[in-house]
């Protein structure tokens, strides 16, 4: 499942970063192109593999409480299964959602090095892996991703407006309106 979820995360990205920042951050839920078309068709099998994977990892760390996890990775479960459901559902924050399903390369030696000390291994390899691939993937991926999104946002796009999805459920658009307002920006005008 990680394969599956970074491969296609990769490819998504590499196609959404020479796109406009509207398609990028505000979804691509109209059809149009027949690449907004194709980057649909490859939003939703990502999300749904993903969902999967963290329901079913989920519902383990809650059967196994204390022994394989704590509070803490089941309140990181909901909260990307929360994300994941927004950005799947509500077409929303595409390109972020491609970067987050990235940070799996890490899950990969994860789950290596539990299988080696569950067969009592050495885990020393898996080990630097882990490591190597979470700082790769998490910090360093999520970094980038985070400051194209801030400077998308925030900076060298000031003309770009973050609008709320009309069917979005009303606490949401008030966290997308906040953030707008935080900004100093006005409702666009329509014609």
């Amino acid at each position: 499942m990680s394969v599956f979820v970074i491969v296609r995360g990769v490819l998504l990205c590499c196609v959404m970063l020479g796109m406009d920042p509207s398609y990028q951050y505000h979804g691509i839920n109209s059809s149009g192109s027949e690449l907004i078309e194709r980057i649909n068709m490859q939003i939703g099998p990502t999300g749904e593999a993903f969902t999967g994977y963290l329901l079913f990892d989920l519902i383990r760390l809650i059967f196994y409480f204390g022994e394989y996890g704590k509070l803490d990775m089941i309140i990181h479960h909901i909260g990307f299964i929360v994300c994941f459901s927004i950005s799947q559902y509500y077409w929303y924050l595409p390109l972020p959602f491609s970067w987050l399903v990235q940070g799996e390369l890490s899950t990969l030696f994860l789950n290596v090095r539990w299988v080696q000390k569950e067969l009592k291994r050495n885990t020393t390899i898996s080990d630097l892996l882990f490591v190597a691939s979470f700082f790769v993937s998490r910090v360093l991926l999520y970094g980038i991703g985070t400051c194209h999104m801030w400077f998308v946002i925030y900076g060298s796009h000031p003309s770009y407006v973050l609008e709320p999805h009309p069917t979005m459920p009303q606490w949401l658009q008030h966290l997308v309106v906040i953030g707008r307002k935080s900004r100093g920006e006005k409702k666009p005008k329509t014609a």
